[in-house]
This record gives C-alpha cells, sequence and structure tokens, in this order.
C-alpha cells in the first residue's frame, strides 16, 4: 500500500511514489491493494517508466501478457543468501472482491503457496511470507501450509507488539507479526536461522515514527522533489487553500455519531439531491489534526482514484431505488459495518413502494456487480452524476464553516469566518 493514499500518489501520476521506494533501500515489498486501483495497464507503465530497485512480489497477483513490465518485475518470490542460509521470501496479496476489478487476476493466496512450496523448499532453507493479508488470513495461510517458517504481513492495520503464534500442518509454531498501519511504526525482528533447523524468533520490538526523528537527506531530497511535482501539476496555493476549519480529528468508526461521517453523508446529500447516502468509511482515512482544513487535507481524507486522469477523485453515484429495497440497504449496511444514512425530506417513515434517489462514491458502482448478496439488484439503474467527491466535500465546507463534535449544523459559512 505505498502508492494510493497520499497526496504524493498524484505526482507524476505515481511515478514519484515508485522513486521515493525505490530510495528506501527495501529488500522486498509485496503488492498491496492500494498499489493497483488505478488498474494493471497505468501500473505497467508506471513500472516500466521507474523500474523497482526491490525484489517486487506478488505471487496470486496475474497479470495479462500485454503487461510485460509487470510480468517482469513482479515476481511471485525471490531467494536471499543471509546469514549462511537461502531464504525465500513470498509475496501474496488480498483477493477481497472489492479489489479484484481493478486487476487482471488475483488468485487465492492460499493455493498459491501451496502450489509454490515445493518449488520454494528445493531452492531454499525458509520460506518468509511476505503478505498483504491481514492476520486472520494470515493465521490461515499457516494453518493450511506446510513449510511457511515465518509470516511478516499488513493489510488489516494491526498492532502487534507480541508476534502472534499459530501452528502449520508439519505441527511447527509459526510466528506472524504486523506493524499497524501509515508507517507509524517499524519492526525490528531477530532471528535464528540454522539450516535443518526451525527458524527460531530471538527478539521482536516496534520502534514508533515521529516527526522529531532524524530526517536522512537523501529521503528528503526524493520527497521535496515529489513536493514540486505536486505543486506544479495542481498549484501550490491551490492545494493549501483553506476550504473550511474542523473542531475534531476524523478517525475510523461507522457510527452515526462520528461527526466526520455526519459531514460526508451530508456533503453527498446535498452535492445530488439524494434521500439517502451510501458511505463506505473504510473509503476515508483518518485526519489527524484540529484547525484549518485545505483541499489537499480533503485529499488526505477521501484519498480515492479510479484512475490518474481523476484529478479530483472519485465521482458520486446516484440510482432510484423503491422505499423497500432502500430498507434492506440500510440492514445490509449495518451488518456489513457501512454507514448508511437516510433523510427524507419532510421527514416521515420510508414507502415500500415509493422511489428514493441513493448516492454513493464510484468505488462502489463500479464494482456493484462483485458486490454479495442483493445489491447488485439494488444499484442496477444507476447513472454518474459527475460531481466530484472533493468538490462535494469542499462545498460543504464552505457553507458550514466550521465541523463542530456535535454536527455540522448551525455553523457559520467559511466566508463570514476568513472575514
Amino acid at each position: 500500500d505505498f502508492m494510493e493514499g497520499s497526496p504524493y500518489y498524484l505526482a507524476d501520476r505515481g511515478r514519484e511514489s515508485f522513486r521515493v521506494m525505490n530510495g528506501m533501500g527495501f529488500d522486498a515489498v509485496a503488492i498491496g491493494n492500494h498499489d493497483w486501483m488505478m488498474g494493471t495497464e497505468e501500473l505497467n507503465r508506471i513500472v516500466a517508466e521507474v523500474p523497482p530497485q526491490f525484489a517486487f512480489l506478488g505471487a496470486n497477483f496475474l497479470t495479462h501478457s500485454t503487461r510485460q513490465a509487470l510480468r517482469e518485475h513482479l515476481k511471485p518470490y525471490h531467494v536471499f543468501d543471509k546469514a549462511g542460509s537461502r531464504i525465500a521470501v513470498l509475496g501474496l496479496t488480498t483477493n477481497e472482491w472489492i479489489y479484484q476489478s481493478p486487476a487482471d487476476r488475483i488468485a487465492g493466496p492460499i493455493n498459491t503457496a501451496n502450489r509454490l512450496m515445493k518449488e520454494m523448499q528445493s531452492r531454499s532453507d525458509f520460506v518468509i511470507a511476505l503478505t498483504h493479508l491481514g492476520v486472520a488470513k494470515d493465521r490461515r495461510l499457516v494453518e493450511r501450509t506446510r513449510g511457511v517458517d515465518l509470516v511478516v504481513g499488513g493489510h488489516s492495520h494491526t498492532v502487534l507488539s507480541e508476534p502472534v503464534i499459530a501452528q502449520d500442518r508439519r505441527g511447527r509454531m509459526v510466528g506472524i507479526v504486523q506493524t499497524g498501519a501509515h508507517g507509524e511504526n517499524v519492526g525490528e525482528l531477530l532471528v535464528d536461522v540454522v539450516p535443518g533447523q526451525p527458524l527460531v524468533i530471538k527478539s521482536y520490538e516496534l520502534h514508533a515514527v515521529n516527526a522529531q526523528a532524524p530526517r536522512d537527506p537523501q529521503m528528503q531530497s526524493l520527497v521535496q522533489h515529489a513536493r514540486r511535482a505536486l505543486d506544479a501539476e495542481y498549484g501550490a496555493s491551490w492545494l493549501s487553500e483553506v476550504v473550511g476549519f474542523s473542531e475534531v480529528n476524523a478517525s475510523y468508526s461507522s457510527h452515526s455519531d462520528n461527526p466526520w461521517n455526519q459531514f460526508v453523508t451530508d456533503s453527498f446529500r446535498e452535492s445530488t439531491g439524494a434521500d439517502a447516502v451510501l458511505h463506505v468509511t473504510s473509503f476515508t482515512y483518518p485526519y489527524n489534526t484540529q484547525g484549518s482544513v485545505t483541499r489537499e487535507g480533503l485529499f488526505s481524507f477521501f484519498p480515492r482514484l479510479e484512475s490518474l486522469d481523476e484529478r479530483k477523485g472519485w465521482s458520486l453515484w446516484t440510482a432510484r431505488i423503491p422505499g423497500l429495497l432502500l430498507k434492506e440497504l440500510k440492514k445490509l449496511g449495518e451488518k456489513a459495518g457501512l454507514f448508511v444514512s437516510i433523510h427524507l425530506s419532510g421527514g416521515g417513515p420510508i414507502h415500500d413502494t415509493r422511489e428514493y434517489t441513493i448516492a454513493f462514491p464510484e468505488g462502489i458502482a463500479l464494482r456493484s456487480k462483485e458486490i454479495p448478496g442483493i445489491t447488485p439488484l439494488i444499484l442496477r439503474k444507476m447513472r454518474n452524476s459527475n460531481v466530484p467527491i472533493w468538490e462535494s466535500l469542499e462545498a460543504h465546507f464552505r457553507q458550514i464553516g466550521v465541523l463542530r463534535p456535535g454536527g455540522t449544523s448551525a455553523s457559520q459559512p467559511l466566508q463570514d469566518i476568513l472575514h
């Protein structure tokens, strides 16, 4: 997940992200779902122009024969010679349905690991699985394979202060480690590797990363270069322009009393005139600032693009559905941890036979056919409103002025605050 999610992703159409990754000095990197959300055709172009200077791994991420750069540089595993041992590092990534459509094909990670295991064991003394599956699926990976000696994981944003231990089909106890998310921690893991003996974890520690830490000159130069490219693309003053103020930090939450959730759904509803909004809270990132909110801040909060040609993020889509399906969608959303906001003009109950307009992000629209259950039926008649999400959020911020802990109502327009 080193591509999508930061404003720097927009600099030079993703190329700067790869240049920074090359400067970090990694030995191996597993591909994550946010690294292909712009589509494999565009990712293939990026890799062709900025080839990775590390082992770029994704054994179950399968590409068309036309993706020549990806087929050349994205490998299933890499064997390293370390400490007198040969160590195979296997890359595995999530195959969840919501991330399938921008990719060519993603195979099951466990079946892939089992298929490659004998080959890797013939070429190495140990197998480390470098995964983007989440801790629960890392456990299943260990339990359903015979040969993984260690799992270094990601995707579920789990901060593991101690290794999780799972038993594999050999009866061996295998450690699973993960540092959380967003580069907030660096994990330091020391293991003993003696050919013919089980891998032994000697020590494991997480180190918190903070802004006061010393900065590496080479990396700082790369970041500054990316910053200049981003400012040249969008305009430094445009990105830094204040669009509103917030008295509360954005955080992960699907609760209706979360002010940022209310803010998002109010924004979407006002931009489209919808009666209801389907807001997937995992599409947003925590926005850790209280005070002025800039346009760049809005991207940091909702950093989603279907294509690098989308300069202002996903657009909003709408559909007309009967009240009976609207009630069912709300139930499905609650079960799935989604946030479905319904606001009917004039109040009153939802009538089963009356049609209502629902608004939702582009990511849901383009993947609706893959969503389990009846959601494809609910969203079968969709249209693009052509309102970019960032513009929707900005317009609502300018209207309310300040986002307060109690919600967005009874606020002061931005123009009045600034003057």
